[in-house]
């Protein structure tokens, strides 16, 4: 991630993908291959933050929106099918509104982690409550609580938990984690969430790790 510009209202950084790593059953290899692939739309992404750390917008809609159009035609030539055109038809709906452009900035999979919305300084008695969605592929978000837990080795240490509601068909059995960030910083220096849960008769577990080098 890269620094690109600072107001007075806050600062735009740029993600950078350079490597996307992913592994699934031998048997999905397909399909992780697409996956891997399809998430370099989020490429270049340019985030506005503001002073207290959260995500305001995306400012370069437009840019990500000509270069998606070269990876949707390989995209779309490398998996033909249904099930692939779907996707990629959501994902040009998603690029041409402003709020669900910023999906990916509260994913999991994606971003969720790098931008936690912790501001700079705060009281001990800081929280924090927001919707987040674990991967693209899930269409319900869960409610993540964040607070501050206590110093630990020269950072501050925030505990994680998730839960759905009952109406949601997604069920959150289980979730647990830790957010460190070092002092008056907004970026994590290391994050992990796991969590298990059911979608309908689908049981799922998720273990996200983020590391500062």
């Amino acid at each position: 991630m890269h620094f690109v510009d600072r107001s007075a209202i806050g600062a735009i950084y740029q993600i950078d993908i350079q490597n996307i790593y992913l592994e699934l059953s031998p048997r999905l290899a397909k399909a992780a291959d697409f996956i891997r692939r399809v998430n370099y739309v989020n490429d270049w992404m340019e985030i506005k933050v503001n002073g207290k750390g959260v995500v305001m917008s995306v400012e370069n809609r437009k840019e990500l929106k000509d270069s998606w159009k070269e990876l949707r035609r390989m995209l779309s030539h490398d998996f033909p099918g249904k099930a692939v055109e779907e996707k990629l038809t959501k994902i040009d709906e998603r690029l041409n509104v402003p709020d669900k452009i910023l999906r990916a900035v509260y994913t999991y999979m994606n971003f969720g982690l790098i931008f936690p919305h912790i501001p700079p300084k705060h009281g001990e008695n800081w929280e924090n409550r927001r919707q987040v969605a674990l991967s693209e592929y899930e269409n319900e978000t869960v409610e993540e609580h964040l607070y501050y837990a206590e110093e630990h080795e020269g950072a501050r240490r925030y505990n994680v938990s998730l839960s759905s509601t009952p109406e949601q068909q997604m069920e959150v059995e289980q979730a647990s984690g830790y957010v460190l960030v070092s002092k008056e910083e907004i970026f994590p220096k290391e994050a992990r969430v796991e969590v298990s849960y059911r979608n309908k008769i689908i049981q799922n577990v998720w273990t996200f790790r983020l590391d500062k080098y």
